[in-house]
């Protein structure tokens, strides 16, 4: 435990996660379980776990968090124990004072301590600038979503905001699924120069946030249908054949109910240039 002027930093762990549902609550307006924190932050497999800390006032009550991730990444054909940061939150009745910067600065000594060998992570852009130049972070190269309208009925982001209707998308989603593809042991999925690597390990995790895999004309995707049907990877044998990937995710969003289908890729990604 870690003092900050009138808070003490507390690193996170299971006997602390109850903090994140009600600082989640505070400083977004959402709901989240105490099962839903407890598969995020259950990153065991890779190596390290509960690698952040909490501020808490003086009353016990959360005021900040801010951690990051552990997961491998293969660069090279080798593979390192990394970290993706995430989940920083500050209580709007706690900001200006500092916390983001000691909170990050007490978790990358703690990442380091754990074998982490760097760090990684997509700010938005109000948090860019604080990365940058308070916490001496470099970028290169972007990001950009993919969103696709699908004209279905929005019962996936009706459930988000009305609980009552969770019930039903939940029954209809399971009804939809189809055929699940497992993926073996050892296998390997895309590493572009650097990237995570996608083995069994990351898709265990993944599926218990809630995704699962859908294929559909031979191609295979891992998606989640929670607001909208949000696409965590695809795989097709070659991306360069012309295969109408956007028709697909369009249909797999009328599938699930969904208004959009989203994906995300970087500009090197070989899909980038297809959608």
């Amino acid at each position: 435990m870690t003092s900050g002027e009138e808070y003490r930093f507390e690193r996170i762990g299971p006997e602390t996660y109850h903090h994140l549902v009600a600082l989640v609550r505070k400083c977004f307006g959402k709901k989240i379980t105490l099962e839903h924190v407890r598969a995020k932050y259950d990153t065991s497999r890779f190596g390290a776990a509960d690698i952040g800390y909490l501020a808490m006032t003086a009353e016990g009550i959360p005021a900040a968090y801010y951690g990051v991730f552990p997961i491998h990444v293969e660069i090279d054909q080798v593979v390192h124990l990394a970290a993706q940061s995430g989940d920083t939150m500050t209580d709007p009745a706690h900001q200006k004072r500092g916390l983001f910067i000691r909170l990050a600065n007490v978790t990358y000594e703690l990442a380091k301590q754990s074998g982490v060998q760097f760090i990684f992570g997509f700010p938005n852009a109000n948090s860019l600038p604080g990365f940058e130049r308070k916490l001496g972070w470099s970028f290169s190269g972007e990001l950009q979503d993919f969103k696709f309208l699908t004209g279905a009925f929005p019962l996936c982001e009706a459930a988000e905001r009305w609980p009552v209707l969770r019930p039903i998308h939940s029954a209809w989603v399971t009804f939809q699924k189809g055929e699940v593809r497992a993926m073996t042991t050892d296998e390997r999925v895309g590493s572009f120069g650097g990237s995570v690597l996608h083995d069994r390990k990351f898709f265990n995790y993944k599926e218990g946030l809630g995704a699962f895999w859908v294929e559909r004309a031979g191609i295979r995707f891992l998606v989640h249908p929670n607001v909208h049907l949000y696409i965590g990877e695809i795989l097709l044998d070659d991306p360069s054949v012309g295969v109408d990937v956007a028709m697909h995710l369009k249909a797999l969003g009328r599938r699930f109910l969904c208004r959009q289908a989203v994906c995300t890729f970087s500009t090197g990604h070989p899909l980038f240039s297809v959608l």
